[in-house]
């Protein structure tokens, strides 16, 4: 674990200044931590003396190894980022895209996988409705209660706004079993049955009117049983929606009908298919008989391997 880190913190020194932009004292110590955490090729190359690189170049397979072996999440996969003064990370091209769509008041489709950096886009539209006035309103849907709780209390974490006027709240919750400050905030975490209740009200005309941005989380339960919910709050929706999925089935025939849709309201639908994430996932077992700290195991990737059927 202690070799771990000290590999993890030299990469990240050194990706993030470079080698030329390091002092010769810095230089020094970041070669000493090499070599004391038994990366001596990784020294030998920062001596930054011709000879030695180049043999550390040739026998660099112990810190290439120890990469690949111990610490593969820590390998680098440029995306061609760049700054973007509208989020305070650096996104990658195709999240720069996304928040051009938001920007446009245009539909999207995000097709990517799990922690990959599509829910990012959630919140720049909270943000923005937030900051814009103390009217809008945008709605989050999740396809359940938990996820709803856990989106809301994301919200409570990353939000604070202080009202001119009183009877207005940042944050609401809509579920089947419970309902706070649904009509009153400017951010609404609901399941899509009771959206569904919301839009389809005649008294809650002026509301619906107020609505900027719909982010239907979890697209892909529009397959589900409850399918038709989430197909009339689409067909419903006068604002641009924000769709994301990572398990999207038939994405060419549910994007070519969310087209039909959205132009039929004057609107354009952008698709966004990413297939990296940043970070992969790893598989996990708990073993009872290990002790309580130790009780974790980590699965080798070939684990969720299914063998052909004969």
């Amino acid at each position: 674990a202690k070799k771990k880190t000290v590999f993890v913190q030299i990469q990240q020194i050194l990706r993030n200044h470079g080698v030329q932009h390091l002092s010769k004292e810095h230089l020094k110590r970041i070669r000493e931590a090499a070599r004391k955490g038994g990366f001596k090729d990784l020294a030998r190359y920062l001596k930054q003396d011709k000879g030695d690189a180049d043999k550390a170049r040739s026998d660099s397979s112990s810190t290439v190894e120890f990469q690949l072996l111990s610490v593969p999440e820590q390998l680098s996969r440029p995306m061609g980022s760049g700054v973007d003064e509208r989020v305070p990370f650096l996104p990658d091209v195709w999240q720069s895209k996304l928040l051009d769509v938001v920007d446009s008041r245009n539909s999207a489709l995000v097709v990517a996988p799990t922690a990959s950096g599509k829910t990012f886009l959630s919140y720049y539209v909270m943000e923005r409705c937030l900051c814009r006035s103390d009217r809008g309103i945008v709605i989050f849907v999740a396809p359940t209660k938990a996820l709803v709780n856990q989106v809301k209390a994301e919200i409570d974490a990353r939000f604070e706004k202080h009202y001119k006027y009183t009877g207005t709240q940042v944050v609401g919750v809509f579920t089947r079993d419970f309902r706070e400050n649904e009509l009153t905030c400017q951010i609404l975490v609901c399941v899509p049955q009771c959206l569904q209740i919301l839009l389809m009200s005649a008294t809650n005309l002026s509301w619906t009117e107020r609505i900027e941005a719909i982010v239907l989380d979890e697209v892909h339960s529009i397959g589900d049983v409850n399918g038709e919910v989430w197909e009339q709050i689409i067909l419903l929706a006068r604002c641009p929606l924000i769709m994301l999925s990572a398990t999207l089935g038939d994405v060419d025939r549910f994007e070519k009908w969310l087209k039909e849709v959205e132009a039929a309201k004057g609107r354009k639908l952008y698709t966004v298919k990413h297939g990296e994430r940043w970070n992969d996932l790893k598989t996990w077992v708990f073993d009872p008989s290990k002790p309580k700290d130790e009780g974790l195991v980590s699965l080798h990737p070939c684990s969720v391997l299914k063998p052909e059927s004969a």
